[in-house]
């Protein structure tokens, strides 16, 4: 330890986390050992939390597995022939349906295309079959056209008992209100 002449003194002690404390008026005599048990308080932490916005990963208000669809993507992809059921394709667990007479373009979540429910602003878009067999079995009944849907939801899995006529994917799809300025495409 240096040596220090005799006189009074003052020590501060820091340390990181801990406010700084500081004892004054001490007298350092020849030969003569002090002991000063310093007790820090704790410091206000400084602490930056930077939140950023995203979509969450999980939705926990309701146990259905699904993906929708928004506008943007609906009228921005290029689409064969401009059928807006052709979306549905970008959602997960749907695969390419070919070959059955059905102009649904697609099956979901493992079920069978008779099963699936197409509904067009919250009212059955089905053609059903005529001997009472399952719902969709002959397909969609209206197509409209890719500029008037805003956005639809197709639903693989776990959907709500409100969907319960249905065992295969449950298609919500909404079309664009109406403004008051003209809009159009060519």
């Amino acid at each position: 330890m240096p040596y220090l002449p005799v006189g009074a003194y003052s020590v501060t002690v820091t340390m990181k986390g801990f406010e700084s404390a500081t004892v004054s008026g001490l007298v350092l005599q020849v030969d003569k050992t002090i002991n000063l048990p310093f007790a820090l308080q704790v410091g206000a932490t400084t602490q930056s939390v930077e939140v950023t916005a995203g979509s969450p990963l999980l939705d926990t208000s309701t146990s259905s597995l699904g993906q929708v669809i928004n506008n943007q993507e609906i009228v921005n992809l290029p689409l064969n022939g401009r059928d807006v059921w052709d979306l549905g394709l970008l959602s997960g667990y749907s695969v390419p349906l070919k070959g059955v007479s059905t102009n649904l373009p697609f099956i979901a979540g493992g079920g069978r295309f008779q099963s699936n429910n197409i509904l067009l602003d919250g009212i059955d878009d089905n053609i059903l079959n005529a001997g009472g067999g399952g719902i969709g079995t002959y397909g969609i009944n209206d197509t409209p056209s890719v500029d008037a849907i805003q956005e639809f939801k197709v639903e693989t899995n776990n959907f709500s008992a409100g969907f319960g006529q249905s065992a295969g994917a449950i298609v919500s799809a909404t079309t664009k209100s109406g403004t008051n300025q003209i809009n159009g495409d060519a």
